[in-house]
């Protein structure tokens, strides 16, 4: 069969159609309208969030911006009038100008500036009943600003007690006369004498009385007690009785003091009239001008502007308190929506997805079932073109590319076919140049081997066979790699030793031998390929074994069933790498009933079932020292045995192995 006759008939392509059918970029289109909707619906539900909540954000503003403040306003409205009204008592009372001070601070930092503040704020809500409320207030405002500099003005003033002035006026200058006409009665008793003490007693006491008499009314002007009052009384009871006692003593008293006495009594008349009069008026209700005026207009006035205002602070608070709730309620439902919204969103989100990721994955699973199905060598028909894009395009190339290789894979399978037959013919072959075995009787030897091809066919070879009469030569060579090459140049290498067509070497000679071989063999002219070889020769004269190895492993040898293995190996280089290379060879005694085994590295470097352990040579030591009891299925023991460490009948290498019975 010729290659032409081999060779698959592809399914050719038109591949200018396919572009003009399939649109390049199709399928990036579709996913941009997709994300373009889902955009668009994300910023329309974004819009309307956002609406509600500019709309909360603005009541919030106007709670915070105007409810409150109004209230906070309110509230120092009326702490300032309360403080400037107790300013004005303490003015009022005590006369102190720092409280005439506080109260106008109060008004000019504290009472306008919060008027103000809630004008301004009532106008910005446009409530014209506020506004006209407001109106009132500052209307009353003035009138109790007025009342309250009218009452200051006057509490100092002198005509601000009547008590006080009708005392002044009135009673301070009889008080006075009386105090001379006592003075002058005492001076005119010193200076002219005045027969009797007791005239001096009443005019002591009289002056006693009178003096206590004009304290309590003071006190009872001043402070306007009842005690004081009637104290007075009883002091003016004694000074009158004194007043007449004393006018009684006439024939002790000179004309003169006579006359000053009787102008005392007429005097203490006129000062009783006064004194009573004046407390007359303290007791009145208006005894104090600006207190009366104070307690009849300013207080008034307060109290009614006090209640305005707390009832317009208790009027925005109840606002303040409804928007606060009305906000609340609202965020509440705000937030509900926007939950509702992104549900929403989420839930269209997903549908729309869903159905473009449907449109989507389906011809690609499609795509990657059929992709197992070829794998496993069971899709024998097209997928089905359902799209119009870069996946309709994809769906077509893999259905040619489905039908080019079933027809890759048959003829494929055709040349594996005669690869394996090919291959079988060379291990065939190469089981056809081994040597026979040899048995007793010639010469006391016996041999035995046993080879197994690697499914890939490897680079091993081996014989023995005898040079003259009295020397055996033995040899075992691997060629690295795999396949017909490294078969190809085993055989070659093989023959030349069967044949012994080396020349310039004497084969009785192993390090000659190895010489020669890499002189041959060069990697060079042989594709890069190198090979490792045991080669031996034995004396039956002397029973010696001199041997070589050129790169290969050491052979084994039992000099004995119960005796313990020795490594026969002289280390050398590979044969083929360095042509100048130089070889040595070694040498060994061989007792009767010895057996020697040369292997190739097939037996040893075995995997221990699916793990990365290697038999190694020490293993396949301890198996070839178990064998030695076996008698005749020596060799058949030592491959059970690595086949049962290996798990498998197979190898990835040649197995080779050779047994020298020195009998």
């Amino acid at each position: 069969m010729t290659l032409s006759e081999t060779r698959p008939e592809y399914e050719s392509i038109d591949w200018t159609e396919i572009d003009r059918r399939f649109r390049t970029g199709a399928l990036r289109a579709k996913l941009m309208r997709l994300a373009a909707t889902l955009t668009g619906i994300a910023i329309v539900l974004l819009v309307v969030n956002l609406i509600g909540l500019s709309w909360l954000r603005a009541h919030v503003q106007d709670l915070i911006g105007h409810r409150a403040p109004l209230v906070d306003a309110t509230r120092q409205a009326q702490l300032g009038m309360q403080r400037s009204l107790a300013a004005l008592r303490g003015w009022v009372a005590l006369g102190d100008p720092r409280f005439k001070s506080a109260r106008l601070h109060i008004w000019g930092d504290e009472i306008m500036p919060a008027v103000e503040r809630i004008d301004e704020l009532l106008q910005g809500e446009g409530a014209a009943d506020s506004v006209g409320e407001v109106g009132d207030l500052v209307i009353l405002l003035q009138d109790l600003r007025e009342s309250q500099w009218w009452v200051a003005d006057v509490a100092q003033t002198p005509g601000n007690e009547p008590a006080k002035v009708e005392y002044e006026a009135h009673v301070l200058p009889t008080r006075r006369s009386m105090e001379r006409s006592l003075r002058e009665i005492g001076e005119l008793a010193t200076l002219h004498g005045v027969s009797g003490d007791n005239v001096m007693g009443d005019l002591a006491l009289l002056t006693l009385h009178f003096g206590a008499c004009d304290t309590a009314l003071l006190e009872a002007i001043e402070y306007g007690r009842s005690t004081s009052v009637r104290n007075f009384e009883s002091r003016l009871a004694d000074a009158e009785d004194s007043c007449v006692r004393l006018l009684a003593h006439r024939e002790s008293l000179t004309p003169h003091q006579f006359e000053h006495a009787l102008a005392l009594d007429d005097a203490l008349d006129w000062y009783a009239r006064g004194a009573r009069t004046a407390i007359e008026l303290r007791q009145a209700p208006d005894w104090n001008v600006a207190q009366s005026l104070m307690e009849q207009e300013t207080v008034p006035l307060t109290i009614d502007l006090t209640a305005r205002l707390d009832a317009l602070a208790t009027e925005q608070s109840e606002w303040m308190h409804r928007d606060s709730d009305f906000v609340s309620r609202a965020g509440n439902i705000i937030v509900v929506l926007s939950v509702i919204l992104i549900g929403m969103m989420a839930v269209i989100a997903y549908v729309l997805t869903n159905r473009r990721a449907e449109q989507i994955t389906r011809p690609v699973e499609r795509l990657s079932q059929a992709t197992t199905a070829l794998a496993k060598g069971q899709l024998s028909e097209n997928l089905p073109i359902t799209t119009d894009d870069e996946l309709g395009r994809l769906t077509v190339a893999f259905n040619h590319m489905r039908v080019n290789l079933q027809h890759s894979e048959a003829a494929l399978r055709q040349a594996n076919d005669r690869m394996q037959k090919e291959l079988q013919s060379a291990a065939s072959y190469v089981e056809s140049v081994l040597p026979a075995r040899l048995r007793t009787g010639e010469h006391g030897i016996e041999t035995d081997w046993t080879f197994i091809a690697s499914a890939e066919l490897g680079g091993d070879s081996f014989g023995y066979g005898w040079i003259d009469d009295e020397h055996l030569a033995i040899y075992l060579l691997d060629v690295c790699g795999h396949g017909v090459g490294p078969a190809m140049l085993s055989m070659s290498a093989h023959n030349t030793l069967r044949q012994r067509t080396l020349p310039d070497a004497d084969f009785l000679k192993p390090s000659e031998v190895l010489r020669a071989l890499n002189r041959a063999f060069p990697m060079r002219e042989n594709q890069q390929k190198f090979f490792t070889i045991w080669y031996g020769v034995y004396s039956t004269v002397t029973r010696q074994l001199e041997y070589g190895c050129g790169g290969h492993h050491a052979a084994i040898l039992f000099s004995g069933a119960d005796s313990e293995p020795v490594e026969l190996g002289k280390y050398n280089l590979m044969i083929g790498v360095l042509d100048d290379a130089e070889f040595e060879s070694s040498t060994a005694i061989i007792t009767p009933g010895s057996r020697l085994y040369i292997f190739s590295d097939g037996l040893f470097e075995v995997r221990h079932g699916d793990d990365s352990d290697m038999l190694e040579i020490s293993g396949l030591t301890q198996q070839l020292k178990k064998a030695q009891s076996r008698g005749a299925d020596r060799l058949d023991t030592v491959l059970s045995g690595i086949r049962r460490w290996h798990g498998s009948d197979t190898f990835d290498d040649d197995y080779s192995l050779i047994e020298i019975a020195f009998v």
